[in-house]
């Protein structure tokens, strides 16, 4: 559901002191939200004429449990009059490195990408000159003098792997320092610099979604000791997720949702939201009223698609999504058997990515080959692979990202559309919906990934991840009637007999002496609401999606033998509704399904199995 790759272009834009005789080695500590993340190295020299400017950036991070690190290492090369001549990188987010080489000539940039063995040509246009670092500093130098001075260039961004415009802003003197503002045009992301008189650059700052993210001249084994990494705060990873003021029952099954979006900072702007499924109904500078609707194809098309001028970027293969590759084509074929039929394809691929993955934070984002390999990652890696897997086939394919409802809050997300004839529709591998996505997510950014993946790490993610929060007012379930929320509406009420959450339609009534805790937990906890007895036991009722090619059967035993591997089974009624138990000497578990949802109720005990049955009777769905 996080972006990492965002930090690399902050930390991109550091500009080093002016070139001298001898090679220049320059250290930053990089801190996230204050705590000490990883490290910039620049080094400059000159070679065969040439101004050469290499710089290393690393960053680890602990992510809910898992270490997630990345790296990038850039080499720029720019002539006696500071125009930019080439870039080299290699940028390093999984076990898989992947390159770039941009070759600047008059009015384009040749750049080539490559990710393991596969490689993919490319070229942009451009007007005018491009810069390098050192032509930037002339740039300063010249132009930035008194506050308020103003200055733009254009360069070719290796991170973000496009040629882009910069503008450039005295806007005040600290000290002996210049502080100068960075915007990127189009963009919504400024970044501060601090400049000493040489203008080497002191500290810089800007905005990130787990806080602000700052890099600080310093010495090598300083630099060195951040780059162990740090755990991230909890309040700063936490802004990241937007907590909803009610708990959605069922949100794979919901058709239709309105959501009020307030946000932190208005000055970043709203992206473009409005796309088919999702209606802007109303705009403020800091509120923003949305309509999410379902969208299922009207008829589905036969693969392999004819290619087009408006699909052919998303036929092709690229570095991230390699659909030539011929083990995903096979693996893709012997999935979706013999059907040429669209939406009954990716339906069978959409199951078998889910099936076949298993979720981990600390892969940052993988190209589709890697994830294929190791089978492993986060939202990211499900959607270039299911991406990928569609695209093999002939099925016109792209890479979503932006929110989605689970366990109270709306959280990052990517997941895949295609294309069925007429319409774009939804699928997502890591959080699988019985057809085309549901209604409970937003998205803001749809792309080929024909580019890289410097469009994820700036505008939309960057206007929205960490920035925004996120109200219910009106939800709907597929053959149900609307509901509507307030937006201050607190969905949970406890009295001196029980607790109920009206949104969540669900009650729990405690015996005496018993008493409620840990009733605020959402995403990635399942556990809505804790009981605690007086002689010590413990009871927790938890809540998630099931999948739904699961019957009722199949998930309720699966989720019993997880909760107690050994214990003897039974069955159980709850509220009218069927439920299988398991219990051991001191650990018990039952089991129901409601629809889309997964019921489990465990006990920590002693003679826990009674003690269930006993708590369980005040339970109503």
């Amino acid at each position: 559901m996080k972006r990492f790759a965002a930090f690399v272009y902050a930390a991109a834009l550091i500009l080093p002191g002016p070139l001298r005789a001898d090679p220049i080695e320059d250290w930053y500590v990089l801190t996230i939200a204050g705590s000490p993340a990883g490290y910039v190295l620049n080094l400059i020299s000159e070679e065969g004429g040439l101004h050469v400017e290499t710089q290393s950036f690393q960053l680890r991070l602990n992510r809910m449990g898992s270490v997630a690190e990345m790296g990038s290492e850039m080499e720029t090369r720019e002539d006696s009059e500071g125009r930019l001549v080439g870039v080299e990188m290699e940028l390093d987010m999984s076990s898989q490195v992947t390159t770039l080489e941009a070759i600047v000539e008059p009015g384009r940039v040749l750049i080539a990408e490559g990710a393991g063995e596969a490689s993919f040509d490319r070229e942009m246009e451009y007007e005018g000159n491009l810069l390098g670092p050192e032509g930037v500093r002339s740039l300063i130098r010249a132009r930035l003098k008194e506050v308020g001075d103003y200055a733009s260039y254009q360069t070719f961004h290796g991170e973000l792997g496009m040629v882009v415009e910069l503008n450039l802003e005295l806007v005040g003197r600290e000290s002996d320092l210049l502080r100068v503002q960075e915007t990127l045009t189009g963009m919504p992301m400024t970044t501060t610099y601090w400049l000493d008189s040489e203008g080497k650059v002191v500290r810089s700052s800007t905005p990130s979604p787990f806080g602000v993210m700052e890099t600080v001249l310093s010495d090598a084994a300083s630099a060195k000791m951040a780059a162990a990494g740090n755990a991230l705060p909890e309040e700063s990873y936490g802004a990241t997720l937007a907590v909803t003021q009610v708990r959605l029952p069922e949100p794979r099954r919901s058709e239709r949702v309105v959501v009020e979006l307030r946000h932190r900072n208005p000055a970043l702007g709203w992206p473009a939201l409005s796309a088919p499924g999702q209606t802007v109904l109303q705009k403020d500078q800091d509120r923003l009223l949305l309509e999410v609707r379902r969208i299922e194809p009207r008829e589905s098309i036969r693969f392999p698609v004819e290619s087009s001028e408006e699909l052919a970027e998303y036929l092709e293969a690229n570095a991230y999504i390699q659909s030539e590759e011929s083990e995903v084509r096979e693996l893709a074929q012997k999935i979706v058997g013999n059907t040429t039929d669209v939406y009954e394809a990716v339906v069978a691929l959409e199951r078998w990515v889910a099936e076949t993955m298993t979720f981990d934070m600390g892969v940052v984002l993988a190209p589709s080959t890697e994830v294929l390999e190791n089978r492993r990652g986060n939202c990211t890696e499900y959607a270039v692979l299911l991406t990928t897997m569609s695209r093999s086939l002939g099925i016109p394919s792209r890479f979503v990202m932006g929110y989605v409802y689970v366990g109270g809050i709306y959280g990052g997300h990517a997941w895949t559309e295609v294309w069925t004839g007429d319409r774009w529709v939804g699928f997502d591998g890591a959080v699988p919906t019985e057809g085309a996505v549901d209604a409970a997510r937003i998205a803001f950014l749809w792309t080929s990934l024909t580019n890289g993946i410097g469009e994820l790490n700036i505008g939309p993610g960057l206007q929205m991840y960490g920035q925004i929060d996120v109200a219910v007012l009106e939800y709907a379930l597929a053959g149900g009637p609307d509901r509507t929320f307030a937006p201050d509406e607190e969905g949970v009420m406890l009295t001196d007999h029980g607790y109920t959450d009206s949104a969540l339609g669900v009650a729990w009534m405690k015996p005496e002496g018993y008493i409620f805790s840990d009733m605020d937990r959402v995403w990635p906890e399942t556990g809505l609401v804790r009981m605690e007895g007086p002689d010590g036991e413990a009871a927790t009722l938890s809540v998630r999606d099931r999948r739904y090619w699961q019957d009722e059967d199949q998930a309720t035993k699966e989720a019993v033998k997880r909760a107690v591997p050994t214990g003897r089974r039974s069955l159980f009624d709850v509220s009218g509704r069927r439920a299988i138990l398991s219990e051991s000497k001191d650990r018990a578990a039952l089991a129901l399904v409601r629809g889309s949802e997964l019921w489990l109720l465990e006990v920590e005990a002693p003679a826990a199995g009674a003690r269930l049955r006993k708590l369980a009777a005040g339970l109503r769905l």
